[in-house]
């Protein structure tokens, strides 16, 4: 029952998906999720702030699996970046290297912040898929 209601939200979803990812393709600086830890040392316990960038390379968006990956994302509340789609003409020229200079170029763009440390995921967009929230 559970799987029939996930496939049929995904149905449901699919437009507003395809927006959401050319949003996160389109961005101008990196898109971060705001996640806050609760550490303890001790009798001591604090609250520790990060910024979490969530990153795949897709050259094809149009494939059901990258829509996956995507929704479990967005549907989880993480900001997705997606790097690659403008890039395959390089893909097809020096194939997987590409994917390593792409995420070269996301990382160099992310700006530093000494209070707000930065965690950066890049993960494969035809074979991952969320299931916890950040």
């Amino acid at each position: 029952m559970q799987r029939a209601i996930f496939i049929f939200s995904f149905l449901l979803c699919i437009i507003p998906l395809i927006w959401a990812i050319d949003g996160h393709v389109y961005s101008e600086e990196p898109l971060w999720t705001d996640v806050q830890l609760n550490a303890s040392t001790g009798n001591r316990s604090e609250k520790i702030s990060y910024r979490f960038y969530l990153a795949c390379y897709a050259t094809e968006l149009d494939r059901l699996d990258s829509y996956l990956m995507a929704f479990s994302a967005i549907h989880k509340g993480y900001k997705l970046n997606v790097v690659g789609p403008s890039r395959k003409d390089f893909f097809n020229t020096i194939g997987s290297m590409d994917r390593l200079w792409a995420y070269k170029e996301f990382v160099s763009a992310i700006p530093s912040d000494p209070e707000k440390p930065a965690v950066v995921l890049l993960v494969d967009a035809y074979s991952t898929l969320f299931t916890g929230d950040p």
